[in-house]
């Protein structure tokens, strides 16, 4: 990935001016200060990390925010998207062929949270550049490592803090959010906010949600996550302005185990016929 050819989407998260690019180094033109770029991944995370304390988030989640802003790890939590801890790959491929629906080849799109690359890597090969964002350094060397196995040489590894996203106003086609919108209202709406800020008028803005629907049939309402019914997704998005919303579930069948991907093929439409509630649900906003 050449740096320069994305020199104009960028600002300094500190003082959010502009950036320049000369003898192979990333320079603020007003503070002066200078961005690592180090085996492929470039570091533009803020010098102030956001004030979450007096929020509604929860703890576990503040101190998952401390380290990696501090250490580049996420402590106890360890790095999402481990095989380990991966969620089906039935449900990411569905959420895949949902997301390419609304990318184009021209495209330049941003994944926030990207963590190991379950998402961007596969979309790199629908769009022009994709953007991987995260404050995980051991998230993001994986999926640097993987990106080198296959070839996909139209992605930027990005560490950057969400809170304080180092893009100009506007300069994104598509950006999506997948299993981050989770963390409290108070999070979340900022975190929504900042996303839309850097898209263009009529991009496209995609996040994904647990479901209230699902917990109420299931009795579990993990203390480590939120969950989000329709109306309260109304309330996540009062300051964006939109042309159209369009709400998609996903996850319909029980995860009563890591469904292989065939088993989720038939198993998943099947639960939605049978009108078991989605686990999560797609948020696709078109952006004024």
């Amino acid at each position: 990935m050449d740096i320069s050819d994305i020199i104009d989407i960028l600002l300094c998260p500190d003082d959010h001016s502009s950036i320049s690019f000369f003898n192979n180094e990333l320079v603020c033109e007003n503070c002066k200060r200078k961005f690592e770029i180090k085996e492929n991944i470039l570091d533009m995370t803020p010098k102030v990390k956001t004030d979450i304390s007096n929020s509604d988030e929860k703890i576990p989640y503040f101190n998952y925010y401390e380290s990696l802003f501090q250490n580049g790890t996420p402590g106890d939590e360890g790095t999402f998207g481990l095989s380990e801890k991966s969620i089906s790959e039935g449900f990411v491929n569905e959420t895949l062929h949902h997301l390419e629906k609304n990318i184009t080849l021209n495209d330049i799109v941003c994944d926030v949270g990207a963590a190991t690359g379950d998402y961007s890597l596969h979309l790199a090969k629908k769009c022009k550049l994709i953007i991987h964002c995260d404050l995980d350094l051991n998230g993001l060397l994986i999926s640097k490592k993987k990106a080198n196995q296959k070839n996909v040489n139209n992605i930027l590894f990005l560490r950057c803090d969400y809170f304080k996203m180092p893009f100009k106003n506007n300069k994104i086609d598509l950006a999506y959010s997948i299993d981050v919108i989770e963390r409290g209202i108070s999070h979340d709406k900022k975190l929504i906010k900042e996303i839309s800020r850097t898209i263009k008028s009529q991009g496209t803005l995609i996040f994904d949600y647990h479901t209230k629907e699902r917990s109420k049939l299931t009795r579990i309402n993990p203390t480590y996550l939120l969950t989000y019914s329709n109306s309260d997704v109304e309330t996540l998005l009062d300051k964006i302005s939109f042309s159209k919303l369009t709400l998609v579930g996903t996850g319909f069948v029980p995860q009563l185990k890591k469904w292989s991907n065939l088993e989720y093929s038939i198993l998943n439409p099947l639960s939605k016929l049978l009108k078991f509630p989605p686990g999560r649900k797609l948020v696709i906003c078109l952006i004024q």
